[in-house]
């Protein structure tokens, strides 16, 4: 974690520092320690029945943020508790409780479909993403309440709603579908600063060209006006930490009120393809081997569409037995092809494995976050999109086999028989690229 999480959260925890110290002198009060304990959870309880529209809750996911943040809003009464999030708007309410462990501990001890989303495991992800629904209360004013996840150690943060729910997550929701940058960048006093934004990953980092120490990575969350970061970027004399956006300009503009009104220009890569630009028929090319120590090209025709989420596509043409999901980076404009699973035989897994055999036929089986992604030629005429690595760590792909393993993930050797191939083939080799048989539209007309 970098110096400035570190720092943030020494300062969160001065409050708990403090009453610690205080057990130890009780002759200094009037009131025993656990009369002070209950006194400050009935102030907590205060304020949090307090907000009239309820709070805004920062929630942060994962080990160090590393699933990023989400809106949630939660209203108290003196029992239950209603939430609602940008995953899940349709509220529910359930109980919670608040308890003393060297300090307020908030509880939401009763499942709740909203609360409990994301640390609920599933048959895809058996230890859920490492969410919280038990938090510190690291400190709590009408203005803003400070949790730390106590799974996680995350902050999240609470701040009053000012509007419905309903309202602020359509705001949030309209924010999220109208924010396409790829970076951003400013000149603060003749100094750059420069951030790359995974808007999918909701994740940020921060760096300058004329301060090679300013290296900042940190999660973010999607707000009404645009994102709220984990933890805040001190640049040469600025703080930067709340930003609105403008889709038109696409611009942030800083909203702290020590540093009101600085803007970074958001900016996309020139090979940027637009997710309308995508859906259309295709020829799709790789190469098989030619029996005389070389390869051949296969051309095959397929067809891509948007999924029913509307934020990926659906490949059909290539596989025969089964249909190939493609994903989208929303930041980069770039289609990706990953391993996945593709059906379920005999109690085991098939899949459509990411492989390396240019690089001697390495197999990364079940790994789904192996694969490739395209890049565009630029021409909007006669649109080729190449299919190269996605870099992940050192896994480099180039090549799908059909592979199979069983239920807990073991290994059981590669597919051979005919029910599923790729047009015909069981390795497809090499991937070249694929050809748009239209133009792309022009977004920008």
């Amino acid at each position: 974690m970098n110096k400035i999480k570190n720092f943030s959260l020494l300062l969160f925890a001065l409050p708990l520092l403090l009453t610690s110290c205080l057990k130890d002198n009780d002759e200094v009060f009037d009131e025993s320690a656990s009369e002070r304990l209950q006194a400050a959870l009935a102030e907590t309880r205060t304020i949090l029945r307090g907000a009239e529209n309820g709070w805004v809750m920062d929630y942060y996911v994962g080990t160090d943020q590393v699933y990023g943040g989400y809106t949630f809003i939660v209203k108290f009464d003196s029992l239950t508790c209603t939430a609602c999030s940008e995953l899940t708007p349709q509220a529910e309410t359930s109980f919670y409780k608040l308890t003393t462990d060297n300090g307020p501990v908030l509880t939401f001890d009763t499942y709740n479909t909203v609360l409990h989303e994301l640390a609920t495991p599933s048959a895809g992800n058996y230890e859920g993403s490492h969410a919280d629904y038990e938090f510190q209360v690291v400190s709590a004013t009408p203005e803003l309440v400070l949790l730390r996840g106590r799974r996680t150690g995350s902050v999240m943060q609470m701040r009053p709603l000012k509007t419905t729910p309903t309202d602020y997550l359509q705001k949030v929701a309209q924010m999220q579908e109208g924010m396409l940058v790829a970076s951003m960048d400013a000149d603060l006093g003749g100094n750059n600063v420069t951030a790359d934004i995974d808007l999918d990953g909701r994740q940020v980092s921060f760096y300058s060209t004329t301060d090679s120490t300013l290296v900042h990575d940190c999660a973010f969350t999607f707000t009404d006006e645009g994102i709220r970061l984990y933890s805040a970027v001190e640049a040469f004399g600025k703080t930067l930490f709340d930003f609105s956006y403008d889709a038109e300009t696409k611009k942030f503009t800083s909203l702290d009120k020590q540093n009101p009104g600085i803007e970074l220009q958001g900016r996309l890569p020139k090979d940027y393809v637009y997710y309308e630009q995508v859906p259309g028929d295709y020829v799709f090319t790789f190469q098989v081997s030619d029996g005389k120590g070389g390869y051949r090209n296969v051309p095959v025709d397929v067809t891509i569409e948007p999924d029913a989420e509307g934020t990926g596509f659906i490949m059909t043409g290539l596989g025969q037995g089964f249909d190939i999901k493609l994903g989208y980076d929303k930041s980069k404009g770039v289609l990706s092809l990953n391993t996945q699973i593709i059906a379920e035989i005999s109690g085991g897994y098939l899949w459509m494995n990411a492989a390396d055999f240019g690089g001697g036929g390495s197999l990364y089986p079940g790994i789904s976050v192996c694969g490739m992604i395209t890049k565009w030629n630029e021409d909007l005429d006669n649109p080729v999109l190449t299919w190269v690595t996605n870099g992940f760590e050192d896994m480099p792909t180039d090549s799908f086999c059909l592979w199979m393993t069983d239920t807990e993930g073991s290994s059981l050797g590669q597919y051979r028989e005919s029910e599923y191939t790729y047009a015909g083939y069981p390795l497809m080799l090499f991937l070249q690229n694929i050809t748009k048989k239209t133009p792309f539209p022009d977004v920008n007309k």
